[in-house]
């Protein structure tokens, strides 16, 4: 597996991945189907996206085993809640419908912590949907712990996020 730092002409590709990824990993959490396809639409937009990926603080890197496979956005310098602290957030880690079980996840979690150290970052977090039980068994087998619960509200449903850290 391979990975680069996506570039504005990814564009298009992360829009595909991201919403086909999304869709494909937490269609079952979601109440509503419009407000699923009003969150992927916002969320995967191009417009949106491409404002994000010249943001300095945040890179967005796609994995490639022949094709595209799998995607990370990580955030840079963000205080962790409820802690006097700062670290990268891994916003995002999706694999493609299809590409789980093969260790990508694995691959490019690591990746994202050789790259958190390089920028001199002391602690990587993130956020799981309550209800996702094998990503958190994967995150807390990486040595991530719980530090917190925050919470996402839409107009039909409010669901619990787990906020889960390690030092670097």
């Amino acid at each position: 597996m391979k990975m680069r730092k996506a570039r504005l002409e990814d564009v298009p590709l992360l829009a595909t991945l991201g919403s086909e990824s999304y869709r494909h990993h937490f269609e079952r959490h979601w109440v509503s189907a419009e407000e699923l396809q009003a969150f992927i639409e916002e969320e995967y937009a191009p417009q949106t996206l491409a404002e994000s990926l010249v943001d300095s603080g945040v890179s967005w890197f796609i994995a490639e085993v022949e094709k595209p496979v799998g995607f990370a956005k990580i955030s840079w310098n963000l205080p962790v809640p409820e802690h006097s602290f700062s670290g990268a957030l891994l916003n995002k880690l999706y694999l493609a419908p299809g590409e789980t079980g093969k260790n990508y996840g694995q691959m490019i979690f690591e990746e994202m912590l050789r790259l958190a150290q390089r920028r001199e970052q002391h602690y990587l977090w993130l956020q799981v949907l309550e209800g996702n039980e094998g990503a958190r068994r994967f995150y807390e087998a990486q040595g991530m712990r719980h530090l917190t619960n925050e919470t996402f509200s839409s107009a039909t449903q409010t669901s619990t996020l787990y906020i889960l850290g390690r030092s670097i």
